[in-house]
């Protein structure tokens, strides 16, 4: 996930030394920017394997309640998000 981040910063990057500070703002502000996480997990670690301990400890709603409350703490704590956070608001 943070390479994705890393690679949305290049683009903005690359984007300024193309057209502008002014432009890339623009184009930015008005995108659509869609970051997902977790289908190799639900998949992998429920699904895959038979009778794996994810599946033995939690039902389905609940273990999407968990890979939620476990993607929320990477995106809260990450250095790579407050960077990244940085950026975008200075791009």
């Amino acid at each position: 996930m943070y390479r994705q981040l890393e690679y949305f910063q290049e683009y903005q990057r690359r984007a300024r030394a193309l057209v502008g500070v002014d432009q890339t703002e623009r184009l930015v502000k008005g995108a659509l920017v869609l970051i997902t996480v977790g289908g190799n997990d639900f998949v992998n670690n429920y699904y895959l394997v038979p009778y794996s301990a994810r599946s033995r400890q939690f039902s389905v709603p609940n273990y999407v309640k968990y890979l939620i409350s476990e993607y929320e703490k990477i995106l809260m704590v990450s250095p790579y998000i407050r960077n990244f956070e940085k950026s975008f608001k200075q791009s």
